[in-house]
């Protein structure tokens, strides 16, 4: 098995104890009228990590979604998406022939503060402030 499915699933159990259902083949989990963008992410061989974000993933969510990143191995991170539209703009949008209209948000991430900072990597200097959570301050979120 590969690491990117074994990163895709991680801690898919969280949002399914919950209540949530996967949407078709996406990072989409719908409960009731409830959305949440769950992509999953590991370090990097680079050291860094990231995420892209589909634009017809986005066009399928409401008002007052919720993006909830799992981090490998069990930190999250959990934000409004009107909290961080600046990242979704279409100055800093990427077109990729597999995946149609993109946006790369990398995760800076600092333990010893228990913070992480999302950007958009066309523009590093919008940088979004978040706390890192646990296990289960996620289940306490909802």
């Amino acid at each position: 098995m590969n690491d990117r499915i074994i990163t895709r699933d991680h801690n898919i159990e969280i949002l399914c104890n919950l209540g949530f259902q996967r949407v078709r083949n996406t990072v989409i989990f719908k409960r009731g009228g409830e959305y949440i963008l769950s992509p999953a992410v590991s370090e990097g061989t680079n050291g860094k990590y990231w995420f892209d974000v589909r634009e017809v993933n986005l066009n399928r969510l409401h008002d007052g979604s919720l993006l909830l990143v799992r981090i490998v191995p069990d930190l999250f991170i959990i934000e409004e998406l009107s909290a961080i539209s600046s990242l979704f703009t279409k100055h800093v949008m990427d077109n990729r022939p597999n995946s149609g209209n993109v946006y790369g948000i990398h995760i800076s991430i600092n333990k010893t503060s228990n913070k992480a900072f999302l950007f958009n990597i066309k523009n590093p200097d919008n940088k979004i402030a978040t706390k890192l959570l646990s296990k289960d301050e996620v289940v306490a979120n909802f």
